[in-house]
């Protein structure tokens, strides 16, 4: 019993050569901790995760799936276009859930925000 207080401090970790000469360039930032720190699908295995999205369509099992992909996964547009295509009931938990996961190109954020049939999609 009692009460614990945390407090996490990033700046050693932007210390890190692997961040070094990027102080206010935050895209750059972030598109190196992604690399490091998250697994892109190529096309290899991009396959047999999509047949496996499409098996669980409708299925409880498909949150878990969506829960690994927009945690451990860094996305292309293609690939959210593939998953949110599968099931329109799973379309909007679909790109709310992946859109932080995508990867970091001019536009492609714009692009996935059009992607929702309608603004209603949007707000959860």
């Amino acid at each position: 019993e009692g009460e614990v207080s945390l407090s996490f401090n990033l700046e050693r970790c932007l210390d890190s050569s692997m961040f070094k000469g990027l102080d206010r360039d935050f895209d750059s930032v972030i598109k190196r901790f992604y690399k490091a720190t998250r697994h892109q699908l190529n096309e290899k295995k991009a396959v047999p995760v999509f047949a496996r999205w499409h098996d669980l369509d409708g299925l409880q099992g498909q949150g878990v799936l969506l829960k690994a992909l927009s945690s451990d996964f860094v996305l292309s547009l293609p690939d959210l276009r593939v998953l949110a295509a599968t099931s329109q009931l799973a379309k909007p938990k679909c790109l709310v859930n992946l859109l932080p996961s995508i990867l970091r190109e001019p536009g492609w954020y714009y692009v996935a925000q059009g992607m929702y049939s309608t603004t209603t999609e949007c707000v959860s």
